[in-house]
């Protein structure tokens, strides 16, 4: 019976220095630290036919704290938004069009294209990430 004590104990310790080895924590916040929009410059002419005249944008969750995982995939609870919406637009619909921008006029500069991650969707932290968008 002794022996099964100790082996029974070992296994304990054993189990726990393998969970604080590999960064388990309690408590820990595991909310993104910015956001990353892919392509990061984006072009399209406002005077091609769709969809020579729009852009998709994706969002990505990035700096994540150490100890914390996640699938390195498009987010799709963003909020799309436009520096310049008198010569593009971008679509917030759950559907095909999510992330996408469209050109409707010729644009002097480059277009801010800014994805916002909410806090109440991020552990109560509101980030964002920006691209560009040219409009020819």
């Amino acid at each position: 019976m002794r022996i099964f004590r100790v082996i029974k104990a070992f296994g304990l310790v054993f189990g726990l220095v393998l969970l604080i080895g590999c960064g388990a924590r309690t408590g820990q916040n595991c909310s993104f630290g910015a956001l990353s929009v892919s392509p990061p410059t984006g072009s399209a002419d406002h005077s091609a036919l769709s969809p020579g005249n729009a852009q998709q944008f994706l969002a990505f969750g990035t700096n994540l704290p150490a100890g914390c995982m996640s699938t390195q995939s498009n987010l799709l609870n963003v909020t799309w938004s436009l520096s310049d919406v008198a010569n593009a637009k971008i679509s917030n619909s759950q559907d095909a069009t999510f992330g996408v921008a469209t050109c409707t006029n010729v644009a002097p500069t480059a277009i801010t294209v800014t994805a916002t991650l909410d806090a109440s969707h991020n552990s109560g932290k509101t980030v964002t990430g920006t691209a560009l968008l040219m409009c020819k």
